[in-house]
């Protein structure tokens, strides 16, 4: 981008790519369709990835996010392991649609 002499020569270099996000993003959603995801499994999916994303920043910006939970009061504690509990439950009965779930120690 930093290359060309004048803004329309960057502006001719960087016009593609509307067009490649927008196949990127069709990409995406058709390896996504492809592999059996609903829409409350990908959803599922999308809020645990922010709940790590969120559990990193804490961790960056406030030290410990368990101790800092700790010290938090009791209501505020008991709302957030709820919350995870339920999170990992709905992970567990949202799968895709005819994905057999067998025992973990199946073939061991």
């Amino acid at each position: 981008f930093f290359r060309p002499r004048t803004l329309s020569d960057a502006g001719w270099f960087i016009s593609p790519l509307p067009d490649a996000l927008a196949a990127a993003a069709g990409g995406v959603r058709a390896a996504l369709s492809s592999s059996g995801l609903s829409g409350t499994a990908l959803w599922t999916m999308l809020a645990s990835l922010g709940l790590l994303i969120a559990y990193d920043a804490a961790e960056a910006f406030c030290g410990d996010p368990i101790a800092l939970l700790q010290r938090s009061r009791a209501p505020v504690r008991w709302t957030l392991r709820y919350a995870v509990c339920l999170a990992v439950v709905l992970t567990a009965l949202t799968r895709p649609e005819g994905m057999a779930v067998e025992f973990i120690y199946f073939q061991f």
